[in-house]
């Protein structure tokens, strides 16, 4: 029988909320941290074997055509992707954990 996050979420109460609240946040901060490195990284990927810029020229090209919103380009999806893969693990970890620990 699969259990879906809501009934995981329901099975220990209001501390498995607080839980998904610290995976969201786990999730949307890495995704904040993480997207202009993203970024800059598929800039320097698709360029061609020419003309190779550093990754300083990139942020600079970025930052000249699209200001902070072109390093964080592509922030919204990666932002609840990231968030829903950060509730998932940590609800799925602390479940399993009160699962199998033994009573004494």
């Amino acid at each position: 029988m699969a259990l879906s996050m809501m009934d995981l979420l329901q099975l220990k109460g209001p501390l498995s909320w607080l839980q998904a609240g610290g995976g969201i946040f786990a999730g949307a901060t890495a995704s904040c941290i993480t997207t202009p490195l993203d970024t800059i990284k598929t800039r320097l990927q698709v360029t061609g074997l020419e003309i190779r810029p550093t990754a300083r020229q990139v942020v600079k090209n970025l930052m000249a055509e699209d200001g902070w919103a072109g390093l964080y380009r592509g922030l919204g999806p990666r932002f609840f992707s990231m968030s829903a893969w950060g509730t998932t693990m940590i609800v799925a970890y602390e479940y399993l954990k009160r699962l199998c620990a033994k009573d004494e």
